[in-house]
């Protein structure tokens, strides 16, 4: 069935164009949506699949990530992105890059963090859907 699928996307998808320059596209708006996080945007962004993991350990669904953006558990005010590297191949997508932000989530002080994020990104149809993402402690 998603044999199917591909192949129809492929048919009434569009030209892919510079496969690095969407993925950086949707990277930065995902970054977006997550400083000013709406259910819709957030939706529109990942796949039902998401896998979500955070740098402590605690890996969340779709669903999870969407209550903890929209009750402001995780809340960030900026967010500076570094050493990003992008690597496609066919429909899968991997951007890299190191993450500083200022954050004030629900029940705690502002505070900043210092991340490394591997973002795995899927073709769905016409554009890219945020399938996984794993924040990673960086060596100082």
């Amino acid at each position: 069935m998603r044999r199917a699928i591909s192949q129809l996307c492929g048919l009434f998808g569009g030209a892919r164009g510079d496969a690095a320059a969407g993925v950086r596209a949707r990277v930065d708006a995902f970054v977006a949506a997550l400083l000013k996080p709406e259910r819709s945007v957030l939706e529109e962004l990942t796949s039902p699949d998401l896998s979500y993991g955070h740098s402590n350990g605690r890996i969340e669904n779709r669903e999870e990530f969407f209550l903890t953006m929209l009750e402001g558990h995780s809340r960030f005010l900026s967010i500076e992105l570094t050493a990003q590297a992008i690597k496609t191949s066919g429909d899968i997508a991997i951007a890299r890059h190191n993450l500083y932000a200022h954050t004030h989530d629900k029940g705690k002080e502002p505070g900043t963090i210092r991340i490394g994020i591997m973002l795995v990104w899927r073709r769905e149809c016409r554009s890219w859907k945020l399938l996984a993402r794993q924040a990673y402690r960086l060596s100082q």
